[in-house]
């Protein structure tokens, strides 16, 4: 796999991304589930379910698991790994001198504000295919009202937590990593992100 992601970085980092995303759904779905069957347990509040009810698509639980959210999922991360992989190198390239930890810092900075900058694509994106895919919405209104639904409630708590938890790992991943591992390792860390946004998106 080292060979790999030196050899044929775009392809190796696409593919083992995109599995790394997909499992990390797969814990998010469950983790959903028991604490919709938690909830129920505790007989949650009539207003909590009132406004729940009154949401374009009340909550993304299901009682089984279903693979069409995580190859959403999957795909948004396979069609943005080669974006990606330029620009680290841009961050690279833009934020010159020699290895440090402030440098990695920057860095990590750098990449934090492109990401939070497209977030709402991403978060469109995956609006739109689980809503079409899962949720079988089928006009563009629904889809359209359960975005801007999503970005009012959650696109601020979701900069906060997200900058919190990749700032964490910027020393590590620009300092001690070595550039073609980054996004192998930024890719594993979605398993813990995903349970995140998954709490801040089901929250109530």
């Amino acid at each position: 796999l080292n060979t790999l992601l030196k050899e044929r970085p775009v392809a190796t980092n696409a593919a083992t991304s995109g599995c790394i995303v997909a499992f990390g759904d797969f814990l998010a779905q469950a983790s959903e589930r028991s604490r919709a069957v938690h909830a129920v347990e505790a007989e949650a509040d009539e207003e909590m379910l009132r406004r729940r009810a009154a949401r374009p698509i009340a909550s993304y639980r299901s009682d089984s698991y279903d693979p069409r959210r995580g190859l959403v999922f999957a795909s948004f991360t396979v069609l943005v790994t080669p974006a990606w992989i330029q620009i680290y190198r841009i961050g690279d390239r833009l934020i010159g001198g020699s290895r440090s930890i402030p440098r990695a810092i920057a860095q990590g900075f750098f990449t934090w504000t492109v990401a939070t900058a497209s977030n709402p694509l991403f978060i469109f994106y995956v609006t739109a295919g689980t809503g079409v895919f899962v949720h079988g919405l089928r006009t563009w209104d629904d889809v359209w009202a359960t975005y801007v639904e999503r970005m009012r409630r959650n696109f601020l708590t979701h900069v906060g937590a997200s900058l919190g938890f990749w700032g964490s790992q910027w020393v590590l991943l620009f300092y001690y990593l070595p550039p073609h591992l980054r996004i192998l390792y930024a890719s594993s860390l979605q398993i813990l992100w995903n349970g995140v946004v998954s709490y801040i998106q089901h929250r109530d």
